[in-house]
C-alpha cells in the first residue's frame, strides 16, 4: 500500500503525472507506478486540453479496450479505475482502498479554485448534484 497522503493537494497540470502535477489521468498512472503495476500506453493520438469536448467517450473506450468494466460501484476495490461525469464532462479518478475512497483533480475553476488533487469517498460524490457515475475500470491482472 503507498502512502496516500503524497497524492493529496498535488497542484493540477494537464498532461502531468509526478507529484509534481496531474490531471485526472496522471494520478491514476502515478498512482499505478507508485504500487508497482503495469499501465498499458496511450492511444497515440495527441491530447489537447479540450479533448474531452471533441471525443467525450474516447478515454472510456480506451479503457474498454485495456481494462474488464465494472458496472457495480459496491465491487469496486483497490486499483480500480472510476469514470464518471460533473456536469456533462467526464472526469476519471482511480480506487484506493476497500473504503470506497478515490483520488482524482479537476482543473481549476477560477482563479481563486486552484485546481488540487483529493481523496475522498466515491458514493458521496455520486451524490452530489450533477455527478454521475459512467463505469468502473479493474486491470486484467487483478
Amino acid at each position: 500500500m503507498t502512502d496516500l497522503k503524497k497524492f493529496i493537494g498535488v497542484p493540477y497540470r494537464f498532461l502531468g503525472d509526478t507529484f509534481e502535477g496531474f490531471d485526472c489521468i496522471g494520478v491514476i498512472k502515478l498512482y499505478y507506478r507508485e504500487c508497482g503495476w503495469p499501465l498499458v500506453e496511450s492511444d497515440g493520438k495527441p491530447i489537447d486540453p479540450d479533448w474531452y469536448q471533441k471525443d467525450k467517450y474516447r478515454l472510456a473506450r480506451y479503457f474498454l479496450k485495456h481494462f474488464d468494466r465494472i458496472t457495480d460501484v459496491d465491487i469496486l476495490k483497490d486499483g480500480d479505475i472510476v469514470m464518471f461525469e460533473i456536469n456533462g464532462e467526464a472526469h476519471c479518478g482511480v480506487i484506493v482502498d476497500s473504503y470506497g475512497r478515490f483520488i482524482s483533480t479537476f482543473p481549476p475553476m477560477s482563479k481563486y479554485n486552484g485546481g488540487i488533487s483529493f481523496c475522498d469517498k466515491l458514493r458521496f460524490w455520486l451524490n452530489m448534484r450533477g455527478v454521475k457515475f459512467i463505469s468502473g475500470f479493474r486491470r486484467r491482472d487483478s
